[in-house]
């Protein structure tokens, strides 16, 4: 955790004062999810950043959790927060190590975080298990393993430079057949461009679980 952090936390500010990249995708990915938060929701998000999403989303929620493995992301969030108006607490956690409760959230949020890890398959199994019945699965997921040679040559060389984050180049079809095998039905399935996509699936029911 301490070397992935360290990336983080050093671009803490930079990545607290940066724009959202694509503002019209952004904010109708919060327009998509606030629909599913009920008054009595409790969500989970991992990743959390600055914590710009769970600032726009938490007071719609009975309770927020948000976590994130960068001390200094976590130290902004915090003072970016007004208790009297956002339901959400800031939590320093290593999201590689996390024992999350069984069927408790119904909610539980990952936006471009998975591809750092290097337990990502387990992490996602792990934030699916968390989501009670009717529950909802949210990731943002950003995918490299088909990117073209020459820029993953360009990701490795600037990662020696300590230029950019660990990386794990990954692809969708692990990731939804782990989600449709947890008895989930995937709602939503957006390619916002070549290497991202947006994915909303739902527990179902199940009398064998």
């Amino acid at each position: 955790m301490k070397n992935k952090s360290a990336f983080w936390n050093r671009l803490s500010k930079h990545y607290y004062k940066s724009p959202v990249r694509n503002p019209q995708n952004y904010n109708s990915k919060l327009d998509q999810i606030s629909q599913l938060i009920r008054p009595e929701s409790s969500i989970l998000e991992l990743g959390c950043g600055t914590g710009s999403t769970a600032l726009k989303l938490s007071s719609k929620a009975y309770s927020y959790t948000a976590y994130d493995f960068s001390e200094e992301m976590i130290k902004i969030a915090n003072r970016r927060l007004d208790n009297e108006k956002h339901k959400v607490e800031f939590i320093l956690k290593d999201i590689e190590a996390l024992s999350l409760p069984y069927k408790y959230y119904d909610m539980v949020m990952a936006h471009s975080v998975l591809h750092l890890l290097e337990n990502a398959e387990d992490v996602l199994e792990s934030m699916l298990n968390a989501v009670n019945y009717n529950g909802y699965i949210v990731l943002n997921l950003i995918l490299l393993k088909d990117i073209p040679f020459p820029l993953k040559a360009l990701l490795s060389f600037a990662q020696i430079l300590r230029l950019a984050p660990y990386l794990e180049y990954q692809n969708e079809v692990n990731f939804i057949k782990i989600i449709r095998a947890k008895n989930f039905k995937v709602m939503r399935f957006w390619k916002l461009d070549k290497t991202s996509i947006f994915v909303i699936a739902q527990r179902r029911e199940s009398y064998n679980d």
